[in-house]
């Protein structure tokens, strides 16, 4: 601020400012103490010594007019403290604040005035720099002196567990903690470097709103419940919903409004099966203006719009169907294009094919050449297609309530439900535009922009640069599991907009863990509505706070603490796309198998073997985890964290019962192994084998 006014010389900037700050504070308290006089300094005398570096442009007390109107604008009192405190003064117990602090008694009064606690009804201001001793000198028995009252009958509450707590109870003091978050939380704030460490900024951080107040909003909503005491497991659950995906999906939501409200739009399609709980969250939010916002559930997957998109038959469309995690098996494709198995001649050759190893692209590939072979199945998929895709577009005009352009609310990625669903409208002739607003979206959606689709992404957009957000887009699937409702995926649209599900495989455990997380979300929304409802643009709808919010969520999937990856490492992501298989985020087969890969190896496994890498890092240690991070977002360069195996190709042999060509065999036998920076090596060999 002083620089933008023109006060600062030309050479001194904003950060070297901070930085010179930091030393002027630590040159006013040795200057103090090697006269004698102890540490404890007022701000005056920490201005003195930063003024000759800035002169001749401000002087003493303009620098300390400059901090002291700074900390009232950025300083909000904490409503759970403030409100227990007025009770404590309207029982006519004497209020008084004791401070380690550089400010004297009227200036913590202004500031405490500037946070609307003008009225607490404070007897008494107790500062360091005034009595020039601190809470781990003689200040409390200064207090106690100046209160006239034995030390028993004074009750101190405070956040520091030394000064406030063992320093006072030093004095006969009865002491209470008043923490600022859980304990646990403190490793993910640590990780974040969301906070910086003083004079040196978070790179986080804006340089004029800072946090804006984030972090100590999210710090307190650690210490929220649902109403229930919670086993440690249950604990992490909420703690995640309160304190990362809280402020996560609450700034999306808020983005959301905003953007409605830019573009004119007054209805959103939020996408099931997180669309209902995106909308209650954007529900939640701040009203924009006077713009209002009505949110209602749409069903899509991509699942649903494959069998809606048989438009031709053609062999294009048809080879677009195989576009998959896993190559579907052939009864699931006839499923998929509404034919009868029976009728596919050959299915049951083409089943066996598919369930030899290595098989299942080639069968399926050979399933659509069989189709396309008989105009009679391609009459067929178009026209149960037809049928499919009018319940489709019909249900999305219900939903759209005669709306000409809605906003598509999903969680994200590339855009491929967006792109389908505004070709089947486009196909029913129906005029329906589709602004697609997502939490993020990656490089992939820059084609479905390139083919006329509007969408825009909070974290992140398909213009971004992608190793910006490697650390999200690796692994996004536990954040939608997080979001999940407990219906199954949308197969299609049923007779009387009724939608025809698929199987769910989630488990009561997880099921009660996604609850709890949410219930997390809520609980930090109404904590933070109260916070930012006079903020006429919340920080977290800006550049700024977006970026501070996607550090938080990729330090959580790319980075997660080990309390975090043991517990969300275990639940189970179903494949969608009409499968009803589920495998673990880090299935069972692949853990002990950790500890001996190196973080280059952990970070190239396919997502057919490892949906969750982040977590499967921190199931070794933080280094892993970390090491994994950096590959994600290209910080270094693949190779970095292995080396050969000092014993070279390792040579397999199977021994067996059954006759092997062994021909083939000896040809993949010899497997290179990657030396790990534990000195562990795995060497991993696959082909087919019989027997």
């Amino acid at each position: 601020r002083l620089a933008d006014a023109g006060r600062l010389p030309a050479h001194v900037g904003a950060p070297l400012f901070a930085r010179l700050r930091g030393l002027a504070e630590r040159a006013a308290r040795a200057r103090r103490l090697a006269a004698g006089g102890g540490v404890e300094v007022t701000l005056a005398e920490i201005a003195a010594e930063l003024a000759p570096a800035l002169a001749p442009g401000v002087g003493v007390a303009e620098l300390v007019e400059a901090e002291l109107a700074l900390e009232g604008t950025i300083a909000f009192a904490d409503r759970r403290l403030a409100a227990y405190l007025g009770t404590a003064a309207v029982a006519g117990l004497r209020l008084v604040a004791v401070s380690d602090t550089y400010f004297d008694a009227g200036q913590v009064r202004t500031l405490l005035s500037a946070a609307g606690l003008a009225g607490l009804g404070l007897e008494q201001i107790y500062t360091s720099a005034e009595a020039r001793t601190g809470k781990g000198g003689d200040l409390w028995p200064v207090v106690v002196a100046a209160l006239g009252v034995a030390p028993e009958a004074v009750v101190h509450l405070g956040d520091n567990p030394e000064a406030d707590v063992a320093c006072a109870a030093r004095a006969g003091i009865r002491a209470g903690h008043y923490p600022p978050c859980t304990g646990r939380y403190v490793v993910g704030d640590i990780r974040e470097r969301i906070v910086g460490h003083p004079p040196d900024a978070s790179v986080w951080c804006d340089e004029r709103a800072g946090d804006a107040g984030l972090t100590a909003i999210r710090r307190r909503a650690t210490f929220l419940r649902p109403g229930a005491a919670l086993v440690p497991t249950e604990q992490v659950a909420f703690e995640t919903g309160a304190a990362v995906l809280g402020p996560v999906l609450t700034g999306f939501g808020q983005w959301v409004r905003q953007h409605a409200a830019d573009l004119g739009v007054d209805r959103a399609l939020c996408v099931m099966r997180e669309g209902r709980f995106l909308a209650e969250v954007i529900d939640g939010g701040l009203p924009v203006g006077d713009h209002r916002l009505a949110t209602t559930t749409a069903w899509a997957s991509r699942e649903a719009c494959a069998r809606a998109a048989i438009l031709t038959g053609s062999e294009e469309e048809l080879l677009g169907l195989l576009d998959r995690l896993r190559p579907p098996a052939p009864r699931q494709l006839a499923e998929t294009l509404g034919l009868d198995p029976a009728t596919v001649p050959g299915l049951d050759e083409l089943t066996r094919a598919h369930d030899e190893p290595g098989g299942a692209q080639q069968a399926a590939r050979r399933f659509v050449e069989r189709v396309l072979e008989h105009p009679g199945l391609v009459t067929r998929a178009r026209e149960v297609a037809r049928v499919r895709r009018g319940r489709l577009v019909e249900h999305l005009v219900l939903a759209a309530a005669g709306a000409k352009v809605v906003a598509l609310v999903d969680l994200g990625w590339s855009g491929t439900i967006q792109a389908s669903l505004r070709r089947v409208l486009e196909a029913e002739g129906v005029a329906l535009g589709l602004h697609g607003l997502y939490l993020l979206a990656h490089e992939g959606a820059a084609t479905r922009v390139l083919t006329g689709n509007a969408l825009e992404g909070y974290l992140g957009g398909p213009g971004s640069v992608p190793f910006d957000l490697g650390a999200i887009t690796g692994n996004p699937e536990l954040v939608e599991l997080l979001c999940m409702c407990d219906e199954g995926s949308l197969l299609e649209m049923g007779a009387d907009d009724r939608p025809v599900l698929g199987p769910v495989d989630a488990g009561a455990t997880q099921t009660r863990q996604r609850d709890l997380v949410q219930a997390g979300v809520r609980a930090y929304q109404r904590e933070w509505r109260e916070y930012r409802r006079d903020d006429p643009e919340p920080f977290e709808v800006s550049p700024a706070g977006a970026a501070l919010l996607r550090q938080v969520l990729a330090r959580f999937l790319a980075q997660p603490n080990e309390d975090e990856a043991a517990l969300f490492s275990t639940w189970r992501h179903e494949e969608n796309f009409g499968s009803g298989r589920a495998e673990q985020l880090v299935p069972a087969a692949l853990r002990p198998t950790l500890a001996h890969r190196s973080a280059d190896a952990v970070h190239a496994t396919e997502m057919r073997e490892l949906y969750w890498v982040g977590g499967a890092a921190a199931l070794v240690d933080y280094e892993m985890g970390d090491s994994v991070r950096l590959l994600r977002e290209g910080l270094v360069d693949p190779g970095r964290f292995s080396g050969p195996s000092p014993t070279g190709p390792m040579h397999l042999e199977v021994d067996g019962t059954a006759e092997l060509d062994r021909g083939a065999w000896d040809a993949g036998a010899a497997a290179p192994g990657a030396l790990n920076r534990a000195g562990r090596v795995l060497a991993e060999w696959r082909g087919p084998a019989a027997g």
